[in-house]
């Protein structure tokens, strides 16, 4: 696997003289709002090798080793600018060996980079589209269905640098780091880093283990840069009604239905979509709809379009808000006073270095406004939540919109189960779950199966994504009518949790995840689309000691429907049954 990076003035690759290594080892703790856990343990030995070139300039090597993953990042020294040209940094995987990998879309104009292709299965080496593959990246290190896993992407990311991916060529195997591509975005925009030295490259990560390991890892988060924020006491992930999914935005009466549903459920907000600020007195509509929520404990977020002059023709408003840095900045102090709690801020459209810096500014803006942070349209998460802990999630990923539109399928149960195990393992994740009649329409999942997905899929913020407006015969309110369990489940389901546990699965056939909140333990599990029914014999000695009280909700006899059952379990064993296309959630709590 090839070390090296090349500046217009200086080439870091070969005839290099070793200078130094410094040796360190960090072994910590540290807190965070949301994520896989609250706590955190960041413990790993490092090196800093400095190593000069022929010209007399000097660049370290810094090397991070945790228990389940290796990483490492350049640092340019000296003084000046430098253009970063090249970066020659591979990943040599065994040829041939499976893999399970995203493409980078080929048509800008219409599918911008959004990180919403399926993964799909490939063997190392096999050539890919012209624009490269995306991080993160799974991968087999042998043939044999035993071995160990590797997953590749890129953490602590910050300006100059652009967000990179992998090269679409990968003879004998080996993927190289490459940069955007010139069509994304806005075209005159810059692909390659340029700033001032001394700076940092982000770390090129590999996490490396089972799928326990691959899964349960923090690494992306332990290599971003820790806050050096206060007074964290105005942030609050939760449970989010939104009413795009199912009717677009509506107007402000509808809005107030969707307040009152989530206040039934006890969720702690609603996202008002686009075109907001085109309602007649927009501004007062809004202040009204916050202070209604207010009194119904239910917060606000608001719906911005992140475009200045970049190349894309999705123009939904409001528009031109988060571009300009004063602009952006009247604009969230506004919100603030209005009592607005967050803003999902769509279409990033490019990993150019500029956006990523619009980024970083935007989460910096919003902090000093006690605004919370939804990205969409964006790029895949690279630790940043560690930095700014108001950023609660991010999309980067095909989710349940896709059963919205007429044209699209929407994601398969192997697109679920893939991407528990490469995009979710990397940050919180924007799906949109719970979606129930369009997932069986288009794609035959049971109902439970997308109940399952409130469970498997972590993010700050869960937005529910079904009709949740008055009309008791459509949506979540049917369901619930004549599902009480699992209206509750619903109404208690966490987005904070405190530990994840593997327990089964594989790429392209299943998963079951453990996920606690305080003492009390979620489980869920989903099966591909295709295949026999899967035999779990699931060891809940790796969650908690038993005795257990369990409420399990799975499938009845048809897909629409769901059985409940309470269980008394006196050992630490769990056998079930998974069919195609099926899922299941399972309660577990301490008599």
């Amino acid at each position: 696997s090839p070390l090296g990076i090349v500046t217009q003035k200086h080439s870091f690759l070969d005839d290099l003289d070793l200078q130094t290594v410094r040796w360190t080892q960090v072994d910590r703790e540290y807190s965070t709002t949301t994520g896989k856990r609250r706590l955190h343990r960041e413990h790993f030995n490092q090196a800093t090798i400095a190593v000069q070139n022929p010209d007399g300039a000097t660049l370290e090597l810094e090397v991070r080793v945790f228990d389940d993953a290796a990483a490492f990042r350049y640092r340019l020294l000296g003084t000046g600018i430098a253009r970063i040209t090249e970066e020659v940094t591979g990943f040599r995987l065994v040829e041939g060996v499976p893999g399970w990998i995203q493409s980078m879309p080929t048509i800008f104009e219409i599918t911008p980079p959004g990180y919403e292709f399926p993964y799909e299965r490939v063997s190392a080496g096999d050539p890919g589209p012209s624009h490269g593959f995306v991080f993160p990246a799974l991968f087999r290190t042998s043939q044999d269905e035993d071995s160990a896993y590797v997953l590749l992407t890129e953490a602590g990311l910050s300006p100059p640098y652009a967000a990179t991916r992998l090269s679409e060529s990968a003879e004998d195997g080996l993927y190289r780091i490459r940069f955007p591509s010139p069509e994304e975005g806005v075209p005159s925009a810059d692909t390659q880093p340029v700033g001032p030295l001394p700076f940092e490259t982000p770390w090129r990560v590999v996490i490396a283990g089972g799928l326990s390991d691959i899964v349960q890892s923090d690494a992306v988060l332990h290599l971003a840069s820790p806050t050096t924020t206060s007074d964290s006491d105005w942030i609050h992930p939760g449970r989010t009604a939104w009413s795009w999914w199912s009717q677009d935005t509506g107007d402000p009466e509808l809005q107030r239905e969707y307040i009152d549903f989530a206040s039934e459920m006890g969720w702690e907000y609603i996202l008002v979509d686009a075109k907001w600020d085109q309602w007649p007195d927009a501004e007062q509509a809004v202040v009204s709809l916050c202070e209604y929520g207010k009194q119904r404990n239910v917060g606000v977020f608001l719906w911005y379009n992140s475009s200045g002059p970049q190349k894309h023709s999705l123009k939904e408003t409001p528009i031109d808000r988060m571009y300009d840095a004063e602009t952006r900045r009247e604009e969230m102090d506004r919100l603030s006073t209005w009592g607005v709690k967050g803003i999902k801020v769509d279409f990033f459209n490019s990993d150019k270095p500029a956006r990523i810096r619009q980024y970083l500014d935007i989460l910096e803006d919003a902090w000093k406004a006690k605004l919370m942070v939804n990205f969409h349209g964006c790029t895949v998460p690279k630790g940043w939540r560690r930095t700014w802990p108001n950023l609660m999630t991010m999309e980067a990923v095909g989710g349940a919109e896709f059963f919205k539109f007429p044209i699209t399928r929407g994601p398969s149960a192997t697109d679920h189960i893939r991407t528990v195990f490469t995009r979710n393992v990397v940050g919180p994740m924007d799906y949109t779950p719970v979606v129930f009649e369009k997932a069986l329409e288009k794609q035959g999942q049971t109902y439970a199966h997308q109940l399952a997905l409130s469970v498997l899929f972590e993010s700050g913020l869960q937005h529910f994504a079904d009709n949740a407006d008055a009309d008791p015969g459509t949506g979540y309110r049917a369901i619930f009518e004549a599902n009480p369990a699992v209206r509750k489940f619903l109404t208690e389901v966490p987005v904070v949790w405190d530990d994840v546990v593997y327990l089964d699965g594989h790429p392209d056939t299943h998963v079951v995840l453990a996920r606690r909140n305080g003492d009390d333990w979620y489980i869920a599990g989903i099966a591909a689309e295709e295949g026999s029914p899967i035999q779990l014999h699931l060891d809940l000695e790796l969650v908690s000691p038993g005795p257990y009280s369990a409420t399990l909700i799975s499938s009845s006899n048809t897909p629409d429907k769901f059985s409940i059952e309470t269980l008394e379990l006196e050992t630490n064993t769990l056998d079930l049954t998974l069919s195609p296309n099926d899922g299941f959630v399972v309660v577990l709590q301490k008599p």
